[in-house]
């Protein structure tokens, strides 16, 4: 038996690196994506909450934007921290998709904790997005009671504040797609095959 047979396999040159499902690609590609996406929703809302007051109501958009604005100022702090957890995790996520995509070694475990981080997170936002609606709606109406002449409903037939009250829940539902998308991530990741080739 030759001295190179007997040798350690630590010792050997480095074998070719282990093939990768291609859907873990498109899985950390698309999260990584949806990071970014949650991180500019964070950041143009704590632009907004923070303003010291918001641009005058005087278009349907302007108005939902003003009505946001007053209706988080009676808790916002919480509001805040809420977003900028949102923005930390989005921004941990990308970070840790990255270290996947790249094939970093051991990326699995930092990129199944941004993902819990981000369903958490998420998932309190639709909470406290539910929970601001009606005071949302409230200031809504006020807001465009200010605006002269009366802003025009954006939907032929359809009241003002009917058009707020559903686009005020499309706001909502978003967030929760957004929350199910990042699950949805969280248990790809955690699939034995996934973490076998991220380990």
């Amino acid at each position: 038996m030759t001295a190179a047979s007997v040798l350690d396999p630590t010792d050997s040159p480095d074998e070719p690196s282990r093939p990768r499902p291609f859907s873990l690609v498109v899985v950390a590609l698309a999260m990584t994506g949806l990071g970014l996406i949650e991180a500019n929703l964070a950041e143009n809302t704590l632009a907004l909450v923070r303003a010291a007051t918001p641009s005058t109501p005087i278009s349907f958009e302007t108005a939902v934007q003003y009505a946001f604005w007053s209706a988080v100022q009676t808790r916002r702090s919480g509001f805040i921290a809420m977003e900028v957890a949102r923005l930390l995790m989005a921004g941990f996520l990308f970070v840790s998709g990255m270290r996947v995509l790249v094939r970093a070694r051991a990326s699995g475990w930092m990129w199944r904790q941004a993902l819990a981080g981000n369903v958490a997170v998420t998932v309190f936002a639709v909470w406290y997005e539910r929970a601001l609606l009606p005071a949302w709606q409230s200031a809504f109406s006020r807001a465009a009671a200010m605006v002269t002449p009366v802003i025009p409903s954006p939907v032929k037939g359809v009241t003002l504040d009917e058009v707020f009250r559903r686009s005020a829940q499309v706001s909502v539902w978003a967030t929760g797609l957004l929350a199910l998308m990042f699950a949805s991530g969280l248990h790809y990741a955690m699939r034995p095959a996934t973490r076998d080739a991220t380990s």
